[in-house]
């Protein structure tokens, strides 16, 4: 059985050795909502493919669905799940726990419903701030890089949604756009190019080399509540144009 041909919509892990059942896409991905259980039950057995006690599969497969930052099915959430009960797995093999561990500590960063982690910047005026000094309206955190090939497009979009801009615009949403890569000639030279209504800021406190944050690819995307708790962590980003 190979990955591509096993098309899951739900982990099920029971006992050892590890399991993995699904529904296939067929009968309803779209039916499946982020609040189904991740250990819900498949009643027609017909509709399952063959299960698989392989740990090497069973962790490229759960990565390649919920875990890569280029799943459409990407589900932090139900990853962490899976990674709490696949480490649980006593005969794992020592690669693929010290793998998985990295992989949960990495995903467990900044979870919904937490305090996003603080940080120290440096704004287009010279002036310093700091992220939870931001606090008083919903925050869309984002970690760029003007040098990423394919990150003006998708900054260029967010810019021009009519929605974020009137959410902006009323007080109710702040965009805080943030450079980590710590070239601080090349912030310098393209940061006036950043949209004049947005907060734009320079590293100061080291995010990738402290790993504040889990910043998978550019552009990285956050949003905050206006206490600085995380409500949407790295999403599609053409799911949040127009929706506000």
């Amino acid at each position: 059985m190979t990955v591509k041909s096993f098309s899951i919509s739900c982990v099920i892990l029971l006992s050892l050795p590890m399991l993995i059942s699904c529904k296939s896409e067929q009968q309803g991905e779209a039916a499946v909502s982020q609040s189904e259980s991740p250990v819900s039950a498949v009643s027609d057995k017909s509709a399952r493919p063959a299960v698989t006690a392989d740990p090497y599969e069973v962790d490229s497969i759960a990565y390649q669905r919920w875990g890569s930052p280029s799943s459409p099915y990407r589900d932090e959430e139900r990853y962490i799940y899976f990674l709490n009960r696949f480490l649980a797995v006593d005969t794992l093999p020592e690669e693929l726990r010290l793998r998985a561990e990295e992989r949960l500590r990495v995903a467990s960063l900044n979870r919904r419903g937490t305090i996003a982690n603080d940080f120290e910047f440096i704004d287009r005026k010279g002036r310093r701030g700091t992220l939870h000094g931001m606090q008083g309206s919903e925050t869309m955190l984002i970690f760029y890089d003007p040098e990423c090939p394919h990150c003006g497009d998708i900054l260029a979009a967010i810019a021009g949604d009519k929605a974020i801009n009137k959410a902006i615009a009323d007080g109710t949403l702040t965009v805080l756009a943030i450079y980590t890569e710590g070239k601080r000639d090349v912030w310098d030279s393209t940061k006036a190019d950043m949209p004049a209504n947005w907060e734009v800021g320079y590293d100061l406190t080291g995010i990738l080399d402290r790993e504040l944050y889990d910043i998978p690819a550019m552009p990285t995307v956050y949003i905050l509540d206006s206490s600085g708790r995380v409500i949407l962590k790295d999403p599609d980003v053409s799911r949040l144009l127009g929706r506000r």
